[in-house]
């Protein structure tokens, strides 16, 4: 059994909040999961993966990153220190509540959680990837390379955010008619992400945490050759599924979560 989604307030700078959704097991737990979302979606997309941990007895935690889902109105958009910060205060507050703090980074939150643990900032036990956007596919190569010859504030996605995040009619429901994602990438956003990118990919060469990657064999998005290759020292997994692995696959990847969890650290 698991409590229901919880939405708190942690406070961060300037006498702003974030908004953090919370599942956690109706007993006690010694692990909690802190995850960070991909570019155009937010926190609430966890929901089945937090349910899922959390009937394993393991909590999840996951905030919204500025200026997306319930983030919107919070300053800091295009500022990848603040984004860091964030993990930072959110992996503070799950040492609260629990022994054992991984860090989980779906899609382009993988960039972030890489920079700020190759810094030294973010202080995890582990860190686990899943679908993590390190290296485009030639698909989606080619709509990035077209966004550089635009000159936008806000610019279309290069990709179909329905249809290559999964072929299930579901899943492709959910994204449609949820409010929050985001339909267009702003400039101010596009710009400082792809610093953080490079801060990510020269952490793997010195990365010394834990690490898992779970790549979606489905997965359009990406090149996950080229990826198994950067993260070759780690632990990396492929699993059925597209793009949105953690709303195709909650529980598989929950107990392939915990089955991890459970091993000793190297």
């Amino acid at each position: 059994m698991s409590e229901p989604q919880a939405v708190e307030m942690l406070p961060v700078e300037a006498g702003h909040v974030l908004p953090v959704r919370k599942w956690r097991p109706a007993g006690s737990f010694s692990q909690a999961i802190v995850a960070l979302h991909g570019t155009v979606s937010h926190s609430g997309w966890f929901d089945g993966m937090g349910h899922a941990l959390a009937r394993r007895g393991v909590a999840l935690f996951a905030s919204d990153r500025r200026g997306s889902g319930l983030a919107r109105e919070l300053p800091g958009l295009g500022d990848p220190n603040l984004w860091i910060q964030d993990a930072v205060d959110l992996v503070s507050r799950a040492r609260q509540e629990a022994e054992q703090v991984t860090l989980f980074a779906w899609s382009a939150g993988a960039r972030t959680a890489l920079a700020g643990i190759g810094a030294g900032k973010i202080k995890a036990d582990r860190l686990i990837l899943a679908a993590p956007m390190l290296a485009f596919s030639e698909y989606l190569e080619k709509g990035v390379a077209k966004l550089a010859t635009q000159r936008l504030v806000e610019y279309p996605l290069p990709f179909d955010p329905i249809g290559d995040m999964s072929p299930n009619p579901a899943i492709q429901a959910f994204i449609k008619n949820d409010p929050l994602w985001w339909r267009t990438l702003p400039l101010a956003f596009i710009v400082p992400e792809q610093g953080i990118f490079n801060q990510a990919l020269a952490a793997i060469e010195t990365l010394k945490t834990p690490m898992l990657c779970l790549l979606a064999e489905g997965d359009g998005l990406l090149n996950n050759d080229k990826i198994a290759e950067l993260l070759v020292r780690f632990d990396v997994r492929r699993l059925p599924g597209a793009h949105a692995l953690i709303l195709e696959e909650p529980d598989a990847i929950a107990d392939t979560i915990v089955k991890w969890l459970s091993k000793p650290t190297p």
